[in-house]
């Protein structure tokens, strides 16, 4: 009976242990993702590809967070339509106003998900940004 008995706390003990060194894993990841920066950049408006040669400015921002992606807005040029979307399904989709500075975009995705943000401003021009969970 004793030694039944210390199998089945042995084997509690290693499931704890288990649930624990994943959990912590995990958390390492959540760490590693939080406060990535996402370069964004112009789209080609043409199929031929003739954007600007000079520098272009780029009125957005955007940074990954624990609770999403941070798009932020450097200057006001109107509305602008928000596109985030994954390879794996997930998809939204907001207007944003340049007004307000800054948005919040949610993210349902798991790690090693690759996202896409596609912004068009209402003057036409399109930018985009890409990452990886």
């Amino acid at each position: 009976m004793k030694k039944k008995a210390k199998t089945i706390i042995y084997a509690f003990v290693w499931l704890m242990m288990t649930m624990s060194f994943s959990s912590s894993i995990h958390v390492c990841r959540a760490e590693q993702v939080r406060g990535q920066t996402i370069l964004i950049s112009q789209r080609p408006t043409t199929p031929t590809g003739n954007v600007p040669r000079g520098n272009v400015e780029i009125p957005f921002s955007a940074e990954l967070t624990n609770m999403g992606v941070l798009l932020v807005a450097n200057t006001d040029w109107g509305a602008a339509t928000v596109t985030l979307f994954s390879l794996e399904g997930d998809y939204y989709q907001t207007l944003f106003d340049m007004a307000d500075g800054a948005i919040l975009l949610p993210i349902n995705g798991n790690y090693g998900d690759s996202y896409t943000i596609e912004i068009s401003v209402e003057e036409g021009q399109e930018f985009e940004g890409t990452f990886i969970l």
